[in-house]
């Protein structure tokens, strides 16, 4: 299974090669020139020295030029080198950032019921920021080092091959030494990971409830907190510390031992008459491009070992099934206006717990349904079974025909949500209401008189652009409601879900809300989720529902003369209401 991991990371990234594949050809020209002019260094200090022990004057002066052409054009490749290494991780990190957020907008729900928001703004961040280093200058250094060793031996031959034979054994051992030292980077960097992921979750609960966090005095709790999660990201990275120290340690013993031998050994041949000085320093120079591109590579085998856990990571959830590919591909029948909705055997199962169980349901037409029950009894749970975002058993139809036939755009075209609290993005009014641009401003001025945020607006500075802070907290709830319910009306879809938004309230707020709401289900079919049964006495269908069935079905009225579970709720409230008024 591992196995098969490592080859779909492999396939996944190759794609980026393809991709770019001019960019790549171009960095693989000026690496093959980059180690030319590396290796022309030796080659010039050999020259040179050769040359002044000789006291040849005119050729000295003409080297002094060759060295002064191979200092500007190391200089121009090094730098185009650099450049386009930076252009391809650049590249890589934002097309995988774009394709990973626009991905995760598509899992299913029990994907982010199981998996904390922080965990993908982890894996949007760190983990794609190191692919983009993997595929830029580790992905190059990697295949540069073995190059430049294996040119560097085959010079090192041509010039005295006894002693080449003798210091080219160091540098596979630096290999060597530099896989096992990877191997323990890999394993504890998928740890450090996982420990920042989770220190990203916990900043962006602390940071979304600060209101909550003050109003206890949390402060003490949280920091503790985030203390431990801090200092668990310090002993994993401590230990990424230890795993490099102990890496650069051993490549460098064996770099300056190599250099002893190499030296030794070349004093000797020297002393024998077998290679003059400047091979000698030629050699030197020469088996530094041995030596270091291996000691160099141990270092970039654990830092790439370290970017494959953020690649797997990715590309876990880069796999998960979108939602939208439970849907078949079938040309949408566009249909405006609501004939009946209808639950057969529908039941849903959270966790190993039944929610929903085996459920029939039918309703007619226009008009407006509540759905009334205790906590827990699956009101909430019908809303997403409708659009169809968690798997369920049974049929769900809507004008006779079966929700799991229609395309994504289909279903949800039939939808208007009002969440009990108003789910704004950061931004202005106008996006908000309008966030894909399809309104011209006369449909805007209806939109804000019906919603009754007209006057809102108008007041706010900027009107429509004025920005709302993040998840409207510039905002009052009563206003926020008003610019929900203006957005709803926006996508004027025939069924409107609506969790009763007015229940926290205060009257005047409470009143324009409601005028608001009054407006938006008039023509459409209205499911409304009742936390205040007195919001609901016109309803023209009540459903009580108990531990995911539907006990009782009727009108105020009907249910209240059954004397049931509706009746019992309706007056358990109003006593309570009482008792709260006398307070």
């Amino acid at each position: 299974m591992e196995n098969e991991n490592k080859k779909l990371i492999r396939r996944e990234l190759f794609h980026f090669v393809k991709k770019k594949k001019f960019l790549y050809l171009l960095l693989c020209f000026t690496m093959i020139i980059g180690i030319l002019l590396d290796l022309a260094l030796p080659w010039f200090m050999m020259n040179v020295t050769n040359i002044a022990v000789l006291e040849d004057g005119d050729r000295f002066s003409f080297f002094i030029w060759v060295g002064v052409l191979i200092l500007f054009a190391n200089f121009f490749f090094h730098y185009f080198d650099v450049f386009l290494k930076n252009k391809v991780a650049s590249f890589v990190r934002n097309d995988m950032r774009k394709k990973l957020f626009a991905h995760s907008l598509l899992l299913p729900l029990t994907y982010h019921d199981k998996n904390h928001s922080g965990s993908i703004v982890s894996k949007l961040t760190n983990d794609v920021n190191a692919i983009g280093d993997l595929m830029g200058s580790v992905f190059f250094s990697i295949i540069r080092g073995p190059l430049v060793a294996i040119v560097a031996f085959i010079y090192l031959l041509t010039i005295h091959w006894p002693l080449a034979l003798i210091c080219g054994l160091i540098g596979p051992l630096t290999l060597c030494v530099g896989a096992v030292f990877g191997k323990a980077m890999k394993k504890n960097s998928i740890l450090l990971q996982e420990r920042m992921a989770k220190a990203v979750e916990l900043v962006q609960d602390v940071l979304a409830g600060i209101p909550i966090i003050r109003s206890y005095s949390l402060e003490k709790t949280m920091n503790e907190k985030y203390v431990n999660s801090s200092d668990r990201i310090y002993e994993h990275d401590l230990k990424n510390g230890k795993i490099s120290a102990g890496l650069q340690a051993t490549s460098s013993f064996i770099g300056i031992l190599s250099f002893l031998l190499a030296f030794g050994l070349g004093s000797y041949f020297v002393m024998e008459e077998s290679i003059s000085i400047g091979e000698l320093i030629a050699f030197i120079q020469l088996l530094n491009h041995i030596v270091w591109p291996f000691t160099g590579l141990a270092g970039l085998w654990g830092q790439m070992q370290s970017s494959l856990a953020g690649a797997e990571r990715v590309f876990e959830t880069m796999h998960e099934q979108p939602w939208v590919d439970k849907f078949p591909s079938i040309l949408p029948m566009n249909q405006t206006s609501i004939k009946s909705i209808e639950f057969q055997n529908v039941s849903f199962a959270y966790q190993d717990k039944l929610v929903i169980k085996d459920l029939n349901l039918k309703i007619r037409g226009q008009g407006v349904v509540a759905l009334v029950g205790p906590n827990g009894a699956g009101k909430s749970t019908l809303f997403k079974l409708l659009q169809n975002f968690y798997d369920y058993a049974g049929a769900i139809l809507i004008n006779n025909r079966n929700i799991v036939t229609m395309t994504p755009e289909e279903l949800l075209s039939y939808f208007s949500v009002v969440p009990q609290e108003s789910c704004l993005f950061t931004g202005t009014i106008l996006e908000n209401i309008n966030p894909n641009d399809q309104l011209s401003m006369d449909d805007m001025d209806r939109i804000l008189e019906f919603s009754h945020a007209k006057d809102l607006v108008e007041a706010l500075p900027g009107g429509l652009n004025f920005h709302i802070g993040e998840k409207g907290s510039k905002l009052s709830g009563g206003q926020k409601q008003r610019i929900a319910i203006a957005r709803a009306l926006a996508k004027a879809a025939p069924i409107l879900l609506l969790d009763e938004a007015t229940s926290a309230l205060d009257n005047q707020s409470e009143r324009n809300v409601n005028k608001a709401i009054t407006n938006l289900m008039k023509g459409k079919t209205t499911f409304v989720i009742a936390h205040r049964l007195s919001t609901i006495t016109d309803a023209d269908l009540i459903v009580v529902l108990d531990d995911g069935k539907v006990v009782e079905l009727g009108d105020h009225d009907q249910l209240l003369s059954e004397k049931g579970l509706y009746h019992r709720l309706y007056h358990a409230q109003f006593k309570h209401e009482d008792e709260l008024v006398i307070q």
